[in-house]
C-alpha cells in the first residue's frame, strides 16, 4: 500500500483536508525526517524524499524521487480510444442493414 501526504494527513492523522500543506510538517507528525534514510541520495542530491512511503503493514519503504510530485497526476493526456465491439446489437443498426 502507498501511503502519500493526502492519505496521511486525511486517514490517518484524522486532519481535515487542507489544500496547501508543508509535506515537512506533516510528514514530520509521523516520522523523523532527519535520519538518515530521509537524507537526499544520488548525484547532486537529486533523490529526495517527496511524500511517499510503501508499506506492507510491517515494513515500510521509503520512495525517494528526482523531481517534485503534482497533485492531479502526471498531466498527460489520455488519446481516446474506440474499442472494436465483436457484437452489434439490434438497436444500434438501421433499419437498412436489419432488413425490413
Amino acid at each position: 500500500m502507498t501511503i502519500n501526504m493526502h492519505i496521511l494527513n486525511t486517514h490517518i492523522l484524522k486532519r481535515p483536508i487542507i489544500s496547501h500543506l508543508d509535506k515537512d510538517i506533516v510528514w514530520g507528525a509521523v516520522i523523523d525526517t532527519t535520519t538518515k534514510a530521509m537524507k537526499p541520495q544520488g548525484e547532486r542530491n537529486a533523490m529526495k524524499f517527496r511524500g511517499m512511503v510503501m508499506t506492507d503493514g510491517v515494513g515500510v519503504s521509503v520512495l525517494k524521487q528526482n523531481h517534485d510530485t503534482k497533485k492531479g497526476g502526471s498531466g498527460r493526456i489520455k488519446k481516446e480510444t474506440k474499442e472494436l465491439n465483436e457484437f452489434q446489437y439490434i438497436e444500434d443498426l438501421g433499419k437498412k442493414r436489419i432488413g425490413s
